[in-house]
């Protein structure tokens, strides 16, 4: 395990222990927890108190903004505007713009490089999935620049960071690409994966070196695992009756799917066996894991569960319709 991924769980556990005893779970990880939510309609990325809501700030970005991502500390965090061709970097602490990243050809989602820190420190690179152009792109957020471009094929979505590895789930195939991004500018298309379906969901677990997919309406989950030059299928499985809207991946090495019909699925990393069933909200988009919190996200509102018995909940309620959510420990 790599100390960056060691240092997170860590703290993942250490919020997840506090939760469930009833205690300040984020003043015994040693920090506080602050979520970041696009909001498209408004133009503005909010920054909320979590677990319980509280609106922070909200942050006026370009265009209609979608995609979130926020590194560990919150000192950087990125917001994608497809329409616009725009990301924009903000800082997370102090509530404010530090640069906008203009030309973009439709850029659909955001990642920060995996790199294992002694500590928790703010990543240098970035990357981004321009659609409109079929590339992956680096930036380089120290000198504000893109450092590099790939090609990665046709109407790239989604991006997964396993570790060294980036995979990109594409909008209109099966096919899962991967780029090795060792180091992060100069990136290195390896062998792809043909799943065999469209993708709904795709989400990583560096410590497992594996991805999980979701298929598009269809309840089926599949893992596979990263071998370096090429990765091997690892189990297939359906997990409930109903599509999959999203995955998450929780302590201790658990899957969460949430099917349509607001289902919760807990599985076992490992082997895709299903260990129980949790009732969870109707009209879920996506999911998210923060500390011992699992988080719907709905077209207007956030729903927190406690993981993995969803006996502690709330409900975050933003006024308008969602885009991206990421969060960070402060």
């Amino acid at each position: 395990m790599s100390g960056g991924r060691y240092l997170v769980r860590v703290l993942l556990i250490a919020a997840a222990l506090g939760l469930c005893v009833g205690g300040p779970g984020p003043a015994r990880a040693g920090g506080t927890p602050i979520g970041f939510v696009s909001l498209p309609a408004r133009g503005t990325l909010a920054v909320i108190a979590l677990p319980n809501g509280g609106i922070l700030a909200h942050i006026k970005v370009t265009g209609k903004p979608a995609a979130v991502a926020a590194s560990m500390n919150g000192r950087r965090v990125l917001v994608a505007s497809p329409a616009a061709g725009a990301v924009t970097e903000i800082d997370g602490i102090h509530h404010r713009m530090l640069r906008i990243f203009r030309g973009i050809g439709r850029p659909v989602d955001v990642a920060f490089d995996y790199e294992p820190p002694v500590g928790i420190v703010t990543p240098r690179y970035a990357f981004m999935l321009e659609q409109a152009r079929g590339t992956l792109a680096v930036l380089d957020l120290a000198h504000g620049r893109i450092a590099s471009r790939i090609a990665v094929g046709v109407h790239p979505k989604q991006i997964a960071v396993d570790g060294s590895t980036l995979w990109i789930a594409h909008a209109e195939s099966g096919l899962l690409t991967r780029v090795d991004v060792a180091p992060p500018t100069k990136p290195r298309l390896l062998a792809g994966v043909d799943s065999g379906g469209k993708l709904a969901a795709l989400v990583a677990d560096p410590e497992l070196q594996s991805v999980f997919v979701a298929f598009r309406h269809s309840g089926v989950v599949a893992r596979y695992v990263d071998g370096g030059a090429r990765a091997k299928a690892a189990y297939r499985t359906t997990i409930a009756r109903a599509p999959l809207a999203g995955l998450a991946v929780a302590l201790p090495q658990f899957l969460i799917a949430a099917d349509r019909h607001g289902v919760l699925h807990l599985m076992r990393e490992q082997n895709g066996r299903r260990v129980s069933k949790l009732r969870g909200p109707l009209g879920i988009r996506s999911l998210g894991v923060y500390g011992g919190w699992l988080v719907a996200i709905l077209p207007r509102t956030l729903r927190l569960l406690g993981v993995p018995d969803g006996a502690m909940r709330s409900s975050v309620s933003l006024g308008s319709r969602l885009g991206g959510f990421a969060w960070a420990v402060l």
